[in-house]
């Protein structure tokens, strides 16, 4: 998110700053992230889920809303 916020709001100063940490602003970098990204997204698809289902007692992304 760091890194979005660095290109998508041209912050030079921030992005310099990530690419020390070892962050890579490069398609291939991107790329090689893209898995662990994949991981996280379902890992927190799965908290939200649990947690709506807890709340409505339904689950939440079924189509009868």
């Amino acid at each position: 998110m760091a890194l979005r916020n660095c290109l998508a709001h041209g912050n030079v100063t921030e992005l310099d700053v990530l690419r020390r940490r070892g962050v890579s602003d490069t398609v291939s970098g991107c790329r090689r992230a893209l898995p662990a990204l994949n991981r996280t997204a379902k890992a927190m698809d799965r908290v939200v889920w649990d947690r709506l289902s807890q709340v409505t007692g339904s689950d939440p992304w079924s189509a009868d809303v």
